[in-house]
Parts: C-alpha cells; sequence; structure tokens
C-alpha cells in the first residue's frame, strides 16, 4: 500500500467497503493490494506474485482466475480487454467458461493451456518452483473441467496456497491456505491441472 495514501487513516471494514471494482473492471486506485487478507505464510513457504482480484459477477471466476495467471507470467492485459477477449471466445458472464472457451481466449494472447492430470503434490511442487501458477477447477455438476476456477500460487510442506476469486463475506479475493489433504481429497474436482504459457 502506498504510505501517503488517505486510506491509510481507514478502519478495516471501511477498507474493505472502499474496495470495489470501477467501471472498467479494476480496484480503485487508493488501494492496489490489502495484503492483510493473505494467510500467515511459514517461511517454508514458496510464493509466486499473482495479482489478486475479485470477480465482478456470479460466473466470471474463470476469467479472473485466467487474469490473474497470465499477469503474473508477464502479460499485462487490463481487465476489461480480457473480459472482451473472453467474451469474444464464447464466454458468457451469465453462464460462466469451460477450459476449451480459456484456451480460445488465450490464443488470442499467443497462450495455450495444457491439461495434466493431478499425479502428487511433487508435481504441483515443482511446477510452482518454476515460476508457474496453477489453474484448477472445483467440483464438476455443471461442467465436467469443473465448475468454480482457481488457482495455486504458492506451496509449504502443510500447505497449499490458492487464489480463490470469489467469497460471499468478502469483496475482495480471497487467498487461502488449503492442507493438502483438503485440496487433493476435496477440492480438486476433476483431478486435473491446467498450465497457461507459450
Amino acid at each position: 500500500m502506498i504510505d501517503d495514501s488517505p486510506e491509510l487513516d481507514l478502519s478495516l471494514s471501511q477498507k474493505i467497503g472502499k474496495c470495489v471494482l470501477d467501471t472498467v473492471g479494476e480496484f480503485v486506485h487508493a488501494i492496489p493490494h490489502l495484503d492483510y487478507t493473505d494467510p500467515n505464510y511459514p517461511s517454508t513457504a514458496v510464493l509466486l506474485d499473482v495479482p489478486g482480484r475479485c470477480q465482478v459477477s456470479s460466473y466470471t471466476c474463470g476469467i479472473t482466475s485466467t487474469w490473474s495467471i497470465i499477469n503474473a507470467l508477464g502479460y499485462h492485459v487490463k481487465l476489461a480487454d480480457w473480459f472482451k477477449r473472453c467474451h469474444e471466445a464464447g464466454c458468457h458472464p451469465d453462464e460462466g467458461m469451460d477450459i476449451n472457451q480459456i484456451a480460445k481466449a488465450l490464443k488470442s494472447l499467443r497462450l495455450k493451456v495444457a491439461t495434466k492430470r493431478y499425479r502428487s503434490r511433487t508435481q504441483v511442487v515443482k511446477l510452482i518452483n518454476a515460476g508457474q501458477p496453477i489453474l484448477f477447477g472445483q467440483g464438476g455438476e455443471m461442467f465436467e473441467d469443473g465448475d468454480h476456477w482457481m488457482y495455486i500460487y504458492g506451496h509449504s510442506p502443510r500447505h497449499v496456497y490458492v487464489g480463490n476469486v470469489v467469497n460471499p463475506g468478502w469483496p475482495i479475493q480471497s487467498k487461502e491456505a488449503w492442507s493438502w489433504r483438503r485440496f487433493e481429497e476435496e477440492e480438486l474436482n476433476p483431478k486435473e491441472l491446467y498450465i497457461i504459457n507459450t
């Protein structure tokens, strides 16, 4: 947070109240990052710098999660532009996105997505250590590749760190620490990881 920002004098609830998306889908500039929403990380944690944003409607988790990853990879695309590219790829904000639509939108940036079957924690550790955030789906009631999109941005011996772009009680993106067991047995469904790169 900028040291001379007048937002420093606001209470936590006031900061949360001001943390809304403006008309072009970006955060209000006075509050670029709210680090107090991050979990407590142990010294053994390996973390990638992935920008956090909240989704702007019920079915934009795929758009927002992929935008977070491509920006972490060095592709500085405005969120409003990414929304447009996803819409052109067939995504409708009231229907969500499947992996094929994500791949089509990524192609407009000369990026691709590879699907990898989840094998073990070692697989995630290697990808994160190599600087690669990981997209994954949760649930499979509507889409085979997941009903809710999130990403992995870090790991430690006991936890996997997840960017969850929606949290109804918190109007900004949640960064959460999940136990490996929770990730593997409860959340990762289907058992696939999606790797975005060139």
